[in-house]
């Protein structure tokens, strides 16, 4: 069960979001509240696993509250303003809702949080089911896909740029990596380039010819042609619903 409490200073929204919650069997609105500090007063009293989180309020914005909360505890970013949708990903909330919210976008999110709460427990032996065996001329390199920021075409080889270690030339194509790689987490936005948008920290759109990405936990920068940029800008707006 979803035990949600709704964060949003404006009372009318934490009743409209109340009431669509309530078409769904899977989820329980165990309280409201209107200020960060009525929040933190009811996540005491109240048995709660799931935060709606309107991110500006006055006084005290939604963010703060966000850096308090127990990492059991599931946070979706609520907010009239898209361009909060990199930062609220960056901070780790597992949804992002653009207001007014409707019921077909809020599914989603509902379908989101019951698919997270119950994680998969890993035995030993599926330690490196979790990695990829990559061939070098050095031996087999066990790649963590979590490392991986882009993944560039170069003829019959791809580069791979990664968080923590130099790139790697690798004899696959981008559709071999395409093939390997979760696709809500990889998408290929061009001919020549696969992203992990996990990692991706901020976007600067550079019209018209191009844009400049940065990536979390990183210094290297990617710049997206036209057609790219434009395939990014569509995930992204796909991503807020």
């Amino acid at each position: 069960m979803i035990q949600a409490l709704l964060v949003d200073d404006e009372e009318s929204a934490n009743t409209w979001l109340a009431k669509l919650l309530g078409q769904f069997a899977t989820v329980q609105v165990v309280g409201t509240a209107t200020s960060v500090t009525r929040a933190e007063a009811l996540l005491k009293e109240l048995e709660v696993n799931t935060v709606f989180l309107d991110i500006e309020m006055p006084r005290r914005r939604g963010v703060e509250l966000f850096a308090e909360l127990s990492k059991q505890i599931r946070v979706v970013m609520v907010t009239s303003h898209n361009h909060h949708a990199l930062h609220a990903y960056e901070l780790g909330a597992l949804d992002y809702l653009l207001k007014p919210v409707t019921i077909k976008r809020l599914s989603l999110t509902v379908e989101r949080l019951m698919a997270s709460q119950a994680p998969p427990v890993t035995q030993p032996e599926e330690v490196f089911a979790l990695r990829i065996p990559i061939s070098t001329n050095r031996g087999i390199v066990m790649l963590d896909p979590d490392q991986i920021l882009w993944i560039e075409a170069r003829e019959n080889y791809s580069q791979v740029h990664l968080a923590e270690n130099e790139p790697l030339f690798i004899k696959r194509s981008l559709t071999e990596w395409e093939q390997t790689l979760t696709a809500t987490t990889f998408v290929r936005l061009d001919r020549s380039t696969l992203i992990h948008l996990g990692r991706i920290q901020s976007v600067q759109w550079r019209m018209p010819e191009d844009s400049l990405l940065f990536f979390t936990g990183a210094t290297d920068q990617l710049w997206l042609g036209r057609s790219a940029a434009k395939r990014l800008k569509q995930i992204l707006a796909e991503l807020q619903g």
